[in-house]
């Protein structure tokens, strides 16, 4: 049972029982079909970028925390342990960077640690010149140097890890607020090489971008106008034909996620949501049928969207949280924010509505996957996190503060339907007994587990990284396997992605999941040239 779990009942005195069974049946709760949400817990600031360890741990930060105001010079980012309990499961990194990494974009390199480009300088719009890394085995924070090693500061930026474990840092706005047009790519040992043929007049927002199976990186959004990007040389843009998605406007402040169902899917992207009015419409680029064309004709989700978060689950299927249904740039009046999670089936590609969260779930909000199959969502707010300062965050001039209600210093996780029995009991899992801490490319790796022959898929997905709606590290593999007849122990045979093109290098929680679809907790395993 989780620890989370609540009795289903109690008992009832013997004139109770009479009662009872002349009475209408009360409703019960369904976490077989619409899964369950732990009880809220507080945390020490509002997680508003979290990401998920090698270690299983959960590093996250705020805009800022009390006390500090906007101190440019300030960030405490804290580590999550699910493992602890209470105010014990939280602590501080053992230094700090030495900048507000806050609206700055992360993203995890080959060897485990994380890469942290730009970042707030005081003001909104005003982004910091310097990248960091945190290293998560010595809990420390290394910056890249001490003079600006960017072009121009990034605020709004998005990082994504390349196919040769480089990093691709593109847009923001710079120190002065002006767009920064030209995209980097930093190499560990390196340093920066600037895409000085790749510049973008209409640079973006935290634009969603994907690695592809050729190499390139495609842009899904939130422009109208979609296009591919070679990151070799000083780069080039290459638009999509038919790249024109639905509708009118961009649909900002939305999620993308790129997903694929067999071993052999070279990969779809589904883009979900967004926009001012928000929209609860999905379109899909599926990278495997030519010529490439976006397709509308996708079933909606239940509700309009925007500031919602999407993350991808072990079985492959799409969860989607939070946001706010509402006309503005972030509206959490009553009624709109949407604390109903759904979850999207890629192969009927069909939405079903899951329970509901008991906060809302909107701006600098956060969804990360947890290494035991679980969800871990988080934040939203901050607009004003000390009572009484002056309102200080605006992109467009027409915000407001939020409430003190509606910043969210707290959590909760959920447990979606794969981990529960009709009955409405968990679900026995599969147990990985073993498994390799890495493997290569194309490598036919060992995995232990008690049955072998009651294992019906094998998944890989990249850890979470998560900011601003976007998943910038999330991806899924969907691996071969057998059994290993030739094992003194009951084995799995499973074969690593072929290239790096599949599946960037880096850390991958394995899950293994039974015929029935439920998924084992998983082990981290690190994959490299």
């Amino acid at each position: 049972m989780s620890r989370f779990r609540m009795p289903a009942f109690a008992l009832l005195p013997i004139v109770g029982l009479a009662l009872a069974a002349a009475a209408p049946a009360p409703a019960v709760a369904q976490p077989g079909v619409k899964g369950e949400w732990s009880p809220k817990f507080t945390t020490p600031n509002v997680m508003i970028h979290a990401s998920v360890l090698p270690n299983g741990k959960v590093l996250f930060w705020s805009r800022r925390e009390v006390g500090e105001g906007l101190d440019p010079k300030v960030c405490t980012p804290r580590i999550w342990d699910p493992a602890g309990t209470g105010a014990g499961a939280f602590s501080e990194t053992a230094n700090k960077p030495g900048y507000n990494l806050f609206c700055g974009s992360q993203t995890f390199l080959e060897d485990g640690r994380l890469f942290v480009a730009g970042g707030h300088r005081g003001a909104d719009q005003a982004g910091e010149p310097h990248a960091t890394i945190y290293n998560p085995m010595d809990n420390t924070w290394t910056p890249l140097g001490k003079m600006p090693d960017m072009t121009g500061g990034r605020w709004y930026p998005t990082a994504i890890t390349l196919p040769d474990g480089g990093v691709l840092v593109s847009f923001g706005t710079d120190e002065l607020k002006h767009p920064n047009k030209t995209s980097q790519v930093w190499r560990d040992g390196v340093g920066w090489r600037d895409l000085s043929t790749a510049s973008f007049d209409h640079a973006p927002y935290y634009p969603t971008m994907h690695v592809v199976s050729d190499g390139r990186v495609f842009m899904s959004g939130p422009p109208k106008l979609t296009q591919f990007l070679n990151t070799s040389g000083t780069g080039n843009w290459t638009p999509l034909p038919n790249s024109n998605r639905d509708g009118n406007d961009a649909k900002d402040y939305a999620p993308s996620v790129l997903y694929t169902e067999t071993p052999d899917d070279v990969g779809k992207i589904l883009y979900i949501g967004g926009g001012n009015g928000p929209t609860n419409a999905v379109e899909l680029l599926d990278l495997n049928v030519l010529p490439l064309k976006w397709n509308n004709n996708i079933a909606p989700m239940n509700f309009a969207r925007r500031q919602h978060n999407a993350t991808l689950l072990p079985d492959g299927t799409v969860v989607v949280m939070g946001g706010t249904q509402g006309d503005g740039f972030n509206n959490v009046t009553d009624g709109s924010p949407i604390r109903s999670a759904e979850l999207w089936n890629p192969k009927t590609r069909t939405w079903t509505k899951l329970a509901k969260a008991a906060v809302d779930r909107c701006y600098h909000s956060t969804a990360v996957l947890l290494p035991d199959a679980t969800v871990l969502s988080a934040g939203g707010g901050e607009f004003r996190p000390n009572p009484g300062e002056p309102f200080q965050h605006s992109i467009d001039g027409n915000h407001r503060e939020n409430l003190d209600r509606d910043t969210h210093k707290d959590a909760q996780i959920f447990s979606p339907p794969y981990l529960f029995l009709a009955n409405g009991m968990r679900a026995p899992r599969p147990v990985i007994t073993k498994a390799p801490v890495e493997v290569k490319y194309g490598d036919n790796f060992p995995v232990e587990t008690a049955q072998p022959d009651q294992v019906g898929k094998v998944n890989w997905i990249r850890l979470s990284s998560v900011t601003h709606s976007f998943n910038t590290n999330q991806r899924i593999n969907v691996l071969k396997f057998a059994t290993d007849a030739t094992a003194t122990t009951p084995t799995l045979k499973v074969t690593a992605p072929a290239n790096s093109n599949l599946c960037p290098p880096g850390h991958y929680m394995l899950f293994v999941l039974n015929k029935a679809g439920v998924p084992s907790v998983a082990k981290v395993i690190r994959i490299h040239p």
